[in-house]
């Protein structure tokens, strides 16, 4: 339950984030905002397939406690991306996320080559940049760790969420980076080590995005000869 009910609540605050952020680049004509928009919309995407795909054996996505099924109304209106990793053993969903995953990778190479250079970066007092750290930290040591874990066994469902975890989180230590550049230092995003840090970083993030994505794709092709 627990985890079903993060699940969703990652899926709603990237297509939160999506539309905000949609929002701000029509407002002020903004192709940091577009970007982030598309950032965080392929990555709502994904996991919103993710969640309401069917494995091999018939086991949907999140489910309320108790088995009850998702109302039908809702599942109605989410038939059609459901159906996404509801075919030849999940195959269709691992694909297609791949290809998502690789789609976010291009979208982050833009958000950071644009961040580089309109100096974009959240300013924060210590306190809140130090949480910040903490926290991003431990979501990208959980996401190696879990994907790092045997894959043997693993669903269809699974392997797509902990990449998408993975891209998420790598994302995640680049905002930092910038953030802690231009909270501690007073010339903060106007110097040498900023831009060559964000690129050195951007390059590395970007890098890791697009392995998830070819991942996927190899694995689905796996899954497609083994069946």
């Amino acid at each position: 339950m627990i985890g079903a009910v993060s699940l969703l609540y990652k899926v709603g605050r990237n297509l939160a984030f999506a539309v905000w952020n949609l929002i701000l680049a029509l407002v002020y004509g903004s192709w940091w905002y577009l970007t982030a928009s598309v950032y965080h919309g392929l990555l709502g995407g994904i996991r919103s397939a993710a969640a309401l795909s069917v494995d091999k054996d018939g086991e949907r996505g999140p489910e309320s406690e108790g088995g009850k099924s998702t109302p039908s109304a809702l599942r109605t209106l989410t038939g059609a991306v459901s159906r996404i990793g509801s075919g030849e053993g999940g195959v269709r969903l691992v694909r297609a996320s791949g290809i998502l995953l690789i789609l976010l990778s291009v979208a982050v190479a833009g958000t950071n080559v644009l961040s580089i250079k309109h100096r974009i970066a959240d300013v924060k007092g210590l306190i809140p940049v130090i949480g910040t750290a903490a926290f991003t930290f431990y979501k990208l040591i959980y996401a190696v760790v879990k994907l790092a874990r045997k894959s043997r066994g693993r669903s269809p469902r699974e392997s797509v969420l902990r990449c998408t975890a993975l891209a998420d989180s790598s994302m995640a230590m680049l905002t930092l980076e910038r953030t802690m550049i231009a909270s501690v230092d007073d010339a903060g995003t106007d110097t040498r080590f900023f831009t060559v840090m964000t690129a050195c970083l951007g390059m590395a993030v970007f890098l890791v995005v697009l392995w998830a994505g070819i991942h996927l794709l190899f694995r689905a092709r796996r899954m497609r000869k083994s069946a």
